[in-house]
């Protein structure tokens, strides 16, 4: 998938995204026209309540992320961390190892700590909406997406130019 228009999410029935405990970047631009509590960027989850599936949302102003909502507490919050609308920023998530990296425009905007997580992966991903069992368009991003990408290795390490391409 290369661009969506995020009015509903996109459900990727796609077994190359499988997480576990590998290295993964997530790359893509996105435009917010604004930030509603609980639109998920990206979702495995089947049922509210999967263990272990990584869920990354926003929560106002903040990117949170969860690996096992069923205690509902985040293992990451950035505050902050979407402060415009209507303006394209370039969001890359990067697992290396035990470590997950945050960039928002090549620069980095957390380092994190994530040590024995292995990321429930029997679901399939489905980003920019709530997972793809739930009502269509439910808790989906307000804005558009463009350009995403998954690799399955650590891309970026370092901040980087949020103009070079990844291909």
């Amino acid at each position: 998938m290369s661009s969506t228009y995020a009015s509903g999410g996109v459900y990727i029935a796609d077994n190359s995204f499988v997480l576990n405990s590998d290295n993964f970047t997530f790359d893509f631009w996105a435009r917010f026209t604004n930030y509603s509590t609980g639109a998920c960027l990206i979702d495995y989850r089947i049922v509210d309540t999967t263990n272990s599936a990584l869920l990354i949302q926003q929560e106002s102003t903040a990117l949170t992320f969860y690996r096992n909502y069923v205690s509902g507490t985040p293992f990451l919050n950035l505050t902050g961390f979407f402060n415009v609308t209507d303006t394209w920023m370039r969001i890359t998530i990067v697992r290396n190892l035990d470590t997950l990296l945050v960039y928002r425009n090549g620069v980095n905007m957390s380092t994190t700590a994530i040590t024995g997580f292995t990321f429930s992966t029997s679901n399939r991903l489905t980003f920019a909406a709530r997972f793809a069992n739930h009502a269509t368009g439910d808790y989906g991003v307000n804005g558009a997406v463009d350009d995403f990408k998954f690799a399955k290795s650590p891309v970026f390490l370092a901040n980087f130019d949020p103009n070079y391409d990844i291909a």
